[in-house]
């Protein structure tokens, strides 16, 4: 069971630009809200292994389409030279909220020892994060005409 998230983590992984871009039309918040709303139901998922392993994968499968949202943002809204710089402050703000989360829930379980409360504080998390992100501007990709709209236009201008 443990392993459930990681395989949908690695479907994520391999389907998450093809999920963002033809699903989604290359808008990233849905997969994100999507990470957000599988750890709510996480909280309430009865005591079924099956359910629970299918919540399990869909919220690995949404984190990791999520994960490519976050670093396409920093790509669509700085320079070559600025990317690098950008996707560092990312990855730092990721690996400090890691570090902190498990000391925060943690702390949290030895307060209440009650894992539903620690589940919250990752919701919790998750929709201010979205809440944030509803602030930035999201890329919108130039439309290219299909190959044969292409030629429609170049026989019409001659």
């Amino acid at each position: 069971m443990s392993s459930t998230p990681y395989i949908g983590g690695l479907i994520g992984a391999i389907l998450g630009g093809f999920v963002s871009d033809r699903i989604f039309r290359g808008r990233r918040k849905p997969a994100m809200l999507m990470t957000a709303v599988m750890m709510a139901i996480l909280l309430i998922t009865p005591n079924s292994t099956a359910l629970l392993a299918i919540v399990l994968i869909l919220a690995g499968f949404f984190l990791n389409i999520g994960w490519s949202g976050f670093t396409s943002f920093a790509m669509n809204i700085t320079t070559n030279s600025t990317y690098p710089f950008a996707i560092s402050i990312i990855n730092s703000g990721g690996n400090l909220g890691g570090f902190f989360a498990q000391l925060i829930v943690g702390a949290l379980l030895d307060a209440t020892h009650n894992y539903t409360v620690a589940f919250s504080y990752f919701v919790l998390i998750l929709v201010l994060a979205f809440f944030i992100l509803l602030t930035l501007t999201e890329f919108k990709p130039a439309v290219e005409p299909r190959k044969d709209e292409a030629v429609k236009v170049e026989t019409a201008a001659e």
